[in-house]
């Protein structure tokens, strides 16, 4: 069987960096305005905190795939694992609530584990060596259709 190396996926920092430097330039206009005041500079502070707390959460993410199988370690909880043999299905899954919608990728092992994670935290060059890995590795699992196209670097449109 091919060897994996272990590799860490990485979630996204871009998206937090845009935000900063957004919350930094209409700082700027404020304090050059001099239309800032006690109220203003309380919100201020508490938005660059809470943005601290959510990069500092999203740091803690770790999704690590290796030889033996994958791991998904979340900042609350226990780390998921699972290996490459008691995967039994794996799909992009729409998840919808109110007006809105999620996507998940979700595993599925032979004893009814589950992990599931979502794949928009990620770039499309850390999530192409999992869904390569996964059709490599997992030769009895069904796999979504999507997946097995992402292993070949098609990716769908909503994944960016």
């Amino acid at each position: 069987m091919l060897y994996i190396p272990t590799q860490e996926l990485k979630f996204r920092k871009m998206p937090l960096y845009i935000i900063l430097a957004i919350l930094f330039f209409f700082g700027y206009i404020l304090v050059d305005t001099d239309k800032i005041d006690d109220t203003v500079s309380l919100m201020a502070g508490v938005v660059f905190l809470l943005l601290f707390f959510l990069f500092y959460f999203l740091s803690k993410l770790k999704f690590m795939i290796d030889n033996e199988g994958i791991t998904h370690d979340k900042f609350f909880g226990k780390p998921k694992e699972l290996q490459w043999t008691d995967i039994k299905s794996s799909e992009l899954t729409w998840h919808y609530h109110g007006h809105g919608a999620s996507l998940s990728w979700e595993f599925i092992s032979f004893s009814g584990k589950s992990l599931s994670f979502n794949p928009s935290y990620y770039s499309r060059k850390h999530l192409r060596p999992l869904a390569e890995a996964l059709v490599l590795k997992c030769h009895e699992a069904v796999i979504d259709k999507r997946i097995v196209n992402m292993a070949k670097g098609k990716f769908p449109w909503y994944l960016f």
